[in-house]
């Protein structure tokens, strides 16, 4: 499963943006959390940003999964 959650700081001084996978690992019985990226996100937080971020946590992590954003 991949995870998208965003948050700002009080007073909206900044603005985060963190993407985490989370996977069933069978031969070990475990569940594992990990955090792929976490961008600082400048306003607006517009669709064709969070899909920037996206695809550089893609990019930068060899992720195999595709996101496509279509107007």
């Amino acid at each position: 499963t991949i995870c998208v959650d965003g948050w700002s700081k009080r007073g909206l001084t900044a603005s985060f943006m963190g993407i985490s996978a989370c996977f069933y690992h069978p031969p070990g019985g475990q569940v594992h959390h990990a955090l792929l990226n976490l961008h600082r996100m400048e306003h607006p937080h517009t669709g064709e940003t969070i899909a920037r971020c996206n695809k550089q946590t893609q990019t930068n992590t060899n992720c195999f999964c595709t996101l496509n954003l279509t107007r």
